[in-house]
């Protein structure tokens, strides 16, 4: 990478939570907004609820010059946070501390809010939903999803997958990219509800394969550059052919994808989040 491809970077900005993290992104999105600009990329790491991932976020900021936004239930992560990114000189921000302090001293008392009901009800089901689509299984449930990911094999379909269902609620399905035909019932789903996964460089997605492939599928077709991108170059005319939407997933982390994935719903009015 030239010096100038480096001046060129994004800057991140990392949002840590507990939770999903969703009212930290927006309020930093809405302050990023302020200042006009468009080079920043938000970078989410919902459900941090160990010390060891609170320490690798802490590590990844200092590797990027990122900063950090975070808000935390718990008070010993809150000041954990607080004491390393000092620590490293890195620009963080509590969204959480002070109005949490303010309340407990408040109302006397600590927060305690576990999911409702309602929350639990919610998270089985979209859970419960991939389980039964994962991998193209039960392709006449498809037209029940809020949205479905296709793409070639090792493109973070099912991790992007669990984000989704887990963190966000929704109903997503995930049909694999395979010398088979299409199952009929993709077809039929309202085209801004399909994500089509690629990336940008088949040799970048055959090192990944490498890597990832420890489920026996390894082989010199699995992992031929000339056949992975012919799989990539099929999914993008696929995506253009049905108007699907296409996301190169290279260097981006599950928590992102969703995120992104969300976004582009919620731009055309295809999600009720």
């Amino acid at each position: 990478m030239t010096s100038a491809a480096k001046g060129k970077r994004k800057k991140v900005v990392i949002v840590a939570s507990d939770g999903s993290g969703k009212s930290g992104l927006q309020l930093s999105r809405s302050i990023l907004e302020l200042f006009g600009v468009s080079d920043v990329v938000l970078r989410p790491h919902p459900k941090v609820t160990r010390v060891e991932r609170i320490q690798q976020i802490v590590r990844e900021a200092h590797s990027l010059g990122a900063s950090v936004v975070y808000t935390f239930r718990s008070r010993s992560h809150r000041d954990l946070m607080n004491d390393m990114t000092m620590e490293h000189g890195i620009a963080a921000v509590d969204l959480s501390g002070p109005i949490i302090d303010m309340f407990s001293k408040w109302l006397h008392a600590e927060p305690t809010h576990k999911p409702s009901h309602e929350e639990s009800d919610r998270r089985f089901h979209a859970r419960d939903f991939l389980d039964k689509h994962e991998d193209g299984q039960n392709p006449e449930g498809l037209p029940d999803a809020d949205a479905i990911i296709v793409g070639p094999s090792r493109t973070m379909k099912t991790p992007t997958c669990r984000e989704l269902a887990s963190v966000h609620f929704m109903l997503v399905a995930n049909v694999p990219l395979t010398t088979t035909e299409l199952p009929l019932q993709l077809f039929l789903v309202p085209k801004h509800k399909v994500f089509v996964f690629v990336m940008s460089s088949a040799e970048r997605l055959a090192r990944y394969r490498t890597k990832r492939g420890q489920n026996g599928r390894l082989g010199s077709q699995y992992l031929d550059v000339n056949l992975i991108a012919q799989e990539l170059n099929r999914a993008r005319r696929l995506a253009e052919k049905n108007g699907w939407t296409i996301i190169d997933v290279a260097g981006q982390a599950p928590e992102e994808l969703a995120t992104e994935i969300i976004e582009i719903l919620q731009s055309r009015n295809g999600c009720s989040e």
